[in-house]
């Protein structure tokens, strides 16, 4: 955030929101963040979510106040109603990616690259190792400052 622009990750989307249905995930803590912290913005301030299935690229917080349908017309316990119940089938890679992704490349616990351990595939081990590294040498570069 940077007083007029916010990027969201998976947090807010353009029309929606990022899955709760993951390890760690927690919809009530996903509404509250995007009520109580995302939408207390100026209604101006442009959205940039992680990615867009549509193609979209910028939304404002105004916008999706009044046009996401995920919490502009829901409380609290209606969305997590919704978030519990949207039986989406599990993304095929998703046991090597949340592990990169919980850790930002910085940590990853040894038993997420054991073999006899994870359900990912070597490929994909060496995909995870790959990205500790690259994120390992970007966050020692440029941002463990901000620790």
């Amino acid at each position: 955030m940077n007083k007029t622009h916010l990027l969201t990750g998976d947090a807010l989307l353009i029309r929606g929101c990022g899955r709760t249905d993951f390890q760690g995930s927690d919809p009530g803590t996903l509404y509250d963040v995007v009520i109580q912290s995302l939408f207390t913005l100026p209604d101006d301030t442009k959205v940039y979510p992680a990615h867009d299935y549509k193609g979209r690229t910028v939304s404002s917080i105004g916008e999706e106040k009044r046009l996401n349908p995920r919490f502009s017309t829901r409380n609290r316990s209606q969305f997590i109603t919704i978030m519990n119940n949207l039986k989406l089938s599990y993304p095929q890679k998703m046991n090597a990616t949340v592990p990169a992704n919980e850790y930002c490349g910085d940590f990853i616990p040894q038993e997420s690259l054991d073999p006899a351990t994870s359900l990912a595939t070597d490929q994909e081990h060496k995909r995870i190792e790959l990205t500790l590294m690259s994120n390992t040498e970007i966050y020692n570069d440029d941002f463990a400052m901000y620790i």
